[in-house]
């Protein structure tokens, strides 16, 4: 990827980072950043990357006016909250730098937006949710070495204080994606959540079954035309040949769905009983 220029001409911060020594990471903990090291993170250059960049330089500088600025013993705070214009984006920039860590305590939480929320404040409003934040395992309490156990369970953080929270339940996340919504139970609503919560593979093989079903009407009124002497045979035949696709495609999408159907028993360690599912459907 290439960068313009002018990105080299900013001043580089330059750190100390102890646990980079530690782990052999940089030597003596020495980590230098540049203001392209920013922009990779931010994914973009704009006046509040750059200013946000200069303000955390300008910082360090003052806390450290004579000595290297030692990377995650520095605390970030800001007085916005993340919904408050850029302060998102400034805390990120911030932290990313500083290495400010997350707040150690098991009462309390303090981390910082994550990236993925500062994402959805752009382009939020172009999807149908801002964001969606999927789990394997259910939320737990207790604590981790002195912190919250929030943060073993959190990676998307809203704000400071406030982990994004997120569905383990994958039937409602698929009403979440593909139904209406709203607490107002109707005979509407529950037709339309009824409907989508039906497989994928289904969809496709009802609408294999509705096309072939019309093309199978046309076929035989095309057929009545011509044995009534209102139209020619070519009609009949082109009538045949538009049947035949439909019904291939009913054919293919049947196969399709019960090939689905083993592939996901096999990835789930096997023991498919053909019967038993039949006699579920």
């Amino acid at each position: 990827m290439r960068f313009p220029e002018f990105f080299d001409a900013a001043p580089r911060i330059t750190v100390r980072d102890p646990l980079a020594r530690f782990l052999g990471a940089a030597e003596d903990g020495v980590v230098e950043y540049t203001y392209t090291d920013t922009v990779k993170l931010a994914g973009h250059s704009c006046p509040t990357v750059a200013s946000a960049y200069l303000m955390t330089r300008a910082a360090m500088r003052a806390l450290y006016p004579s000595a290297v600025p030692e990377r995650g013993g520095i605390r970030v705070e800001l007085r916005g909250d993340r919904l408050e214009g850029v302060t998102g984006v400034v805390a990120n920039v911030a932290s990313f730098l500083t290495g400010a860590q997350a707040l150690k305590t098991q009462d309390s939480v303090r981390v910082g937006i994550s990236v993925d929320q500062v994402y959805a404040q752009h382009v939020g409003d172009a999807t149908r949710f801002p964001s969606l934040e999927l789990g394997c395992e259910s939320a737990r309490s207790g604590n981790a070495f002195g912190y919250s156990g929030t943060y073993k369970t959190h990676v998307s953080w809203r704000a400071a204080n406030a982990p994004a929270p997120y569905e383990i339940n994958p039937k409602l996340v698929f009403d979440r994606l593909f139904t209406k919504g709203g607490s107002k139970v109707t005979r509407a609503t529950v037709a339309d959540r009824d409907f989508y919560r039906r497989s994928m593979l289904d969809y496709v093989l009802d609408d294999a079954r509705r096309v072939r079903n019309q093309v199978a009407k046309a076929y035989e009124v095309a057929m009545l035309r011509y044995e009534a002497g209102r139209t020619s045979f070519l009609e009949v035949i082109d009538a045949q040949r538009t049947l035949l696709a439909a019904e291939t495609l009913r054919i293919g999408a049947a196969r399709d769905a019960k090939i689905s159907i083993v592939d996901f028993a096999r990835s789930l360690g096997g023991g498919w009983k053909p019967e038993a599912y039949l006699a579920s459907r």
